[in-house]
Order: structure tokens, then sequence, then C-alpha cells
């Protein structure tokens, strides 16, 4: 929980939190206003790149049904490279493995090692993986 107090003599605000306790400085008429300055522009930004990708949506769906088609069509007649005015097509096969899944990479030690040394493996990797954070904006949409 957030509390937010201010101190109008220092012009500070005291961020209380659950983690940790923290004197913030407050923003300068100035600042604040750059700030509500790029506010606006990154609304309009998010509105703009939305209407953008509405539009690709109907288009990326008809890319992607056409190069099914000209996939299976190179593919039954064996054609690696089209060229053409602009570009050369070309139709190859990409091999890739899926990650391997906890359960599967846990089975196929288990089966090689001690269950309960495995067990306790697992554990400890997954009790010692770094929590990356990274501070992002999301546009809520009020109705």
């Amino acid at each position: 929980m957030q509390r937010y107090l201010e101190d109008q003599s220092r012009a500070l605000t005291i961020v209380e939190d659950d983690e940790v306790d923290r004197v913030v400085e407050k923003p300068t008429p100035e600042q604040l206003d750059a700030f509500k300055r790029h506010l606006k522009e990154w609304i309009s930004a998010d509105v703009a790149l939305k209407e953008i990708q509405k539009t690709a949506l109907p288009i990326r769906k008809r890319k992607n049904e056409l190069s099914e088609t000209i996939t299976e069509f190179m593919r039954k007649f064996n054609i690696e490279d089209i060229n053409t005015r602009d570009c050369r097509i070309r139709c190859t096969v990409k091999r890739t493995r899926p990650p391997v899944k906890n359960t599967e990479l846990q089975r196929k030690l288990c089966e090689h090692f001690d269950k309960d040394n495995v067990n306790q493996v697992f554990e400890n990797i997954r009790e010692n993986v770094p929590i990356s954070q990274r501070p992002m904006l999301r546009r809520i949409t009020i109705n």
C-alpha cells in the first residue's frame, strides 16, 4: 500500500511503500508542463499506432493466407527461388526445437538420476532464477 505525504516547507513528497521508503522531489512547474506535453504526445502516438495496427491486421491476415498458398505451390513443384522485378522470393524450411518444458526435462532427468535429487535441484533452480523488472506504460481505456 502506498501513502503520499506532502511537506510544503521542503517541497518533498514522502512515499511509503511496503518494500521501500524514499523521499521524492516535487517537480517544478516547468518540469510538470514538459511532462504533460510528453504524456499528450505519447497518447497521440499510441492512438496512431492502434489505428495503423487495425489497418494492418487484414493485410497481415491476407499475406499469411497467400504465403501458405505460395509455399505449398513452391514445395509441391520443388521451386526454391523465384525472381521478380522487385526482389527474390525464397522458400525454405526452418527447423526449430520447441523450448524444453520443465516437466519433460524433469522426467528425462529422473530416468538417469535419483528422483529426490532431481526434484531438489529443480526447486533450487526455480527459487534462484533472478526476476527481471522493467518499467512500462500501458494505456487503459476508461469507459
